[in-house]
Formats: C-alpha cells, sequence, structure tokens
C-alpha cells in the first residue's frame, strides 16, 4: 500500500530534496473557477507550527510572516503556500483541492485534532 503524503508546499528549493521543484507545479493554465475560495480557505486554517523567522519565496524573494504550518486536520501546508498560488500561479494537488471543495470551503470550526496525526515532512516541530 502508498502511503498518501498529505502536504503540500515544500519545495526542493527549500533544501528539501524528496520535495518536488516548484517550478514543476506552476501551471499557467489551471484557473479553477472556485480559485479566490480555494486560496480563502489555504489562509483561513489552524497555524499549527511556527517558526519565528520569515519564509522567503523561492521565485520571487518575497519575505512571508511568519515561516510555518496550516492545516485542517487532514492537510498540511506551509504558510507561504497562497502566495505561490497567487502570485506564481502554483497549481494545488487536485486531491486538496476535492478535500477543500468537500468541505465547501469551510476551515474546521473545531481546532480539536492531535498534532502527532499529520503527516509532517521532517517530524513535527518541537516533538
Amino acid at each position: 500500500m502508498t502511503h498518501h503524503r498529505k502536504f503540500f508546499g515544500l519545495w526542493k528549493e527549500d533544501l528539501c530534496d524528496d520535495a518536488p521543484s516548484v517550478y514543476a507545479v506552476m501551471d499557467s493554465e489551471w484557473k479553477p473557477y472556485d480559485l479566490a475560495k480555494l486560496v480563502s480557505y489555504l489562509g483561513a486554517c489552524r497555524l499549527v507550527s511556527l517558526i519565528p523567522t520569515q519564509d522567503v519565496c523561492a521565485i520571487c524573494g518575497f519575505k512571508t510572516d511568519p515561516f510555518g504550518w496550516f492545516s485542517d486536520g487532514v492537510w498540511l501546508w506551509k504558510t507561504s503556500l497562497p502566495h505561490y498560488v497567487v502570485e506564481h500561479e502554483v497549481r494545488l494537488p487536485q486531491p486538496l483541492v476535492e478535500h477543500i471543495r468537500e468541505r465547501d470551503y469551510q476551515p474546521p470550526s473545531s481546532n480539536k485534532f492531535h498534532l502527532d496525526d499529520l503527516d509532517w515532512p521532517f517530524g513535527r516541530p518541537g516533538a
């Protein structure tokens, strides 16, 4: 059985050799009808990890505050992902898009999920 990784937004350019290049997931033709709702969801979920530093965009050098991770209890993504989607036409994985649509673009009303249950790319920070 293949383990499906449920995190997105970590790039080879972040010095993560196992991650895709951000350039490989850029798609200028990806224009979902609900892009604004998808991006809004990405920024509205629970901040589950915060590192007191800036995240620097691998493409344009834009600095996002803070460097951290958002989650909805199922998926995990870097806080800079909305920037990549809006500014650099990064295509979200279809399973993540479907997941957000199934939730009707509503972040969970409860933050009651265990951080250890998330699929951290390098292990849970602070664990």
